[in-house]
């Protein structure tokens, strides 16, 4: 099975200041994204993140190593036709209509050889944006021009689709209905490769994650073993009265012990003084606290 993306040894130094001093942004990163895959970028801003996914595009040229696309150098203008991109600052033209956007970048894909089959209002609904025809785009929310970014990506049904910072400066309604639409792509049988810094939104949608700090790779692959915690430990919710160094979790309280022994005693102890047991189960990470310790 060809890989989606493949980033080999990729790195990228800039020129700063007056002087010209070399600043490294990535350094020698290498991961692997499978077709079919919903893969979560991350980073905080600044971690290098979008200088990886401009080189992908043909915006920026790698100083070091390389990056390939369906197993073709990402340099190639050819291995780009088979990708939607939506870069993290879109620009839309706020004097068209939602149609006549779409129908320019209809033109667009055509002289890059490759058409979709669908209509604008098709598309317009795959994005879940239903305007009026004569609406121009300067009266749309944020959210609004984030759908229309996306359902300008699949004009030409690509089996890639690279967005950099989709859910960045929506409220979190929005960031949910993207989060769906992307759900839903994946379940229609696109690779999606997203970036972001919002970590609860990788956790929710990925397979696997790639985490850059710095310019720095430091971790790639599944999210379970990052979540899984400390095997041993056990997490308890339950009603009554708090006991020992228990936290409020809503109207319960929630405590974490070390193992087995431990928890049939807590749980003997809440039950003798007249509480109630909501859940026991294995303590588990988010991501957060999986990536950064807990603080950043």
């Amino acid at each position: 099975m060809t890989a989606a993306i493949e980033f080999l040894a990729l790195s990228k130094t800039y020129r700063e200041g007056f002087w010209g001093t070399k600043a490294q942004a990535v350094k020698e990163i290498s991961f692997t994204v499978n077709p079919g895959q919903i893969f979560g970028f991350l980073g905080a801003n600044g971690a290098g993140k979008t200088t990886c996914i401009k080189i992908l595009m043909g915006l920026q040229f790698a100083t070091g190593g390389k990056s390939l696309l369906f197993g073709r150098n990402s340099e190639e203008k050819s291995a780009r036709a088979n990708v939607g991109y939506l870069p993290e600052r879109p620009y839309f033209h706020e004097n068209l209509t939602a149609n006549e956007f779409l129908n320019f970048h209809r033109k667009l894909a055509k002289n890059g050889g490759r058409s979709g089959k669908r209509t604008n209002e098709e598309l317009l609904k795959i994005a879940g944006l239903t305007v009026t025809p004569n609406k121009l785009l300067r009266s749309f929310s944020k959210g609004m021009l984030q759908r229309l970014g996306i359902a300008q990506t699949l004009l030409h049904d690509p089996d890639l689709i690279i967005l950099d910072e989709p859910m960045s400066g929506l409220d979190p309604i929005g960031r949910r209905d993207i989060r769906n639409l992307i759900l839903d792509l994946a379940h229609h049988g696109k690779t999606i490769f997203f970036s972001t810094h919002i970590l609860g939104d990788a956790e929710s949608l990925c397979n696997e994650i790639a985490f850059l700090e710095k310019g720095v790779l430091k971790y790639t692959g599944k999210l379970s073993p990052l979540l899984a915690g400390n095997a041993e430990e056990i997490e308890i919710v339950y009603s009554g009265e708090p006991i020992d160094n228990s936290k409020k979790a809503g109207d319960n309280w929630k405590i974490n012990v070390k193992d087995e022994a431990a928890s049939k005693a807590l749980i003997q102890e809440i039950w003798r003084r007249g509480g109630s047991l909501k859940s026991c189960i294995r303590a588990q990470k988010n991501l957060e606290e999986a990536l950064y310790g807990g603080s950043r």
